[in-house]
């Protein structure tokens, strides 16, 4: 199927999304083969930027994989609410590839 046939635009944004209709048999085979990496060539050659919404990178293998097809990765911690251990392995993970930093104190409440 054509890749323009399987994107739907976001009515209220200029948006454009892939969404997953059903999740595959294997996820981390599908994640890892070279279909995956050819549609990853093609959505950079259509779009400006591509961001991959993937699950923590810690409970499942799956984003890790997805992390080679990524140029940048980006944590989103709720600090208080997440044990120390896991941001310290997070931000060791993310020694392996470009990381996007900053901060946003939502839900801070002093």
């Amino acid at each position: 199927m054509p890749l323009d046939m399987c994107l739907s635009k976001d009515p209220r944004s200029p948006l454009v999304v892939l969404p997953c209709l059903q999740t595959p048999a294997n996820p981390a085979d599908m994640l890892a083969s070279q279909a995956m990496q050819k549609l990853m060539e093609n959505l950079e050659r259509v779009f400006d930027l591509v961001i991959i919404d993937s699950a923590p990178v810690l409970l499942v293998n799956d984003t890790k994989i997805l992390s080679h097809l990524a140029d940048a990765v980006m944590f989103v911690v709720r600090w208080e609410k997440d044990p120390a251990r896991r941001r310290r392995q997070r931000a060791a993970f993310s020694g392996r590839r470009p990381c996007l930093s900053g901060r946003r104190c939502a839900d801070a409440h002093r």
